[in-house]
């Protein structure tokens, strides 16, 4: 690990004062120096107008300055090695911010308690990213773990789908024998009504034959 490019220094800073809120390095002997040249940096960063996930890489005797901000103007730094894959210094900063959006109101905290805070994840996540034979087995490793979830989750969603289409079937089926019930009952109601008819009108015609033979009768 020792002969691998690394991370040197992660900072986070707030851009409308280009103050920094934590920082953090493993040489506590050159912690300073970065400092001071981290506000350089911010300083340069400020001119160039950074919007939230957009992304600058600034080169320096000490190696390169990776940075990006979010959407409170939170800006994220991290000093490497200029051979340092800057895939995975974006990754580092990316995972950054996400953690200390779970602090609440974290862009108007005082620097010592946003550091306070970082401090829980970020030296890790500096160990984690400085190694990057592991590294690269972890990401591969949780690559397929995230193909493994949406596949899961692709699943369940179908299995959902499928769940409402059969419960819209049922409904529709349930639909289709209400309304064959009322027809039946109207087709009922209906032929009754029919049979009825048809026994006035004989019961009528033989009245109306009767009268007739009768008047033949009286007046024949």
């Amino acid at each position: 690990m020792s002969n691998q490019p690394h991370i040197k220094f992660v900072g986070i800073a707030r851009m409308s004062d280009t103050r920094l809120l934590a920082s953090f390095c493993p040489d506590k002997k050159v912690l300073e120096s970065y400092k001071a040249e981290s506000k350089v940096i911010l300083d340069k960063l400020q001119d160039t107008y950074l919007k939230a996930g957009e992304r600058q890489k600034i080169r320096t005797s000490n190696g390169a300055w990776f940075s990006t901000c979010d959407a409170k103007d939170i800006f994220y730094l991290a000093l490497a090695e200029s051979s340092y894959p800057e895939r995975y210094a974006y990754t580092l900063l990316n995972e950054t911010a996400t953690e200390m959006k779970t602090l609440r109101d974290y862009e108007q905290e005082p620097p010592a308690k946003v550091e306070s805070y970082a401090r829980g994840f970020v030296p890790d996540l500096m160990d984690k990213y400085s190694d990057l034979d592991n590294l690269d087995n972890l990401i591969a490793t949780q690559n397929k773990v995230n193909q493994v979830k949406d596949i899961m989750s692709d699943t369940i969603s179908k299995a959902l789908d499928n769940r409402e289409t059969f419960e819209d079937l049922d409904r529709k089926s349930g639909n289709l024998n209400n309304m064959a019930r009322d027809f039946h009952s109207c087709s009922a109601a209906l032929a009754n009504k029919m049979r009825d008819r048809k026994r006035k009108l004989i019961i009528y015609s033989i009245l109306v034959v009767l009268t007739f033979i009768i008047l033949y009768f009286i007046f024949t």
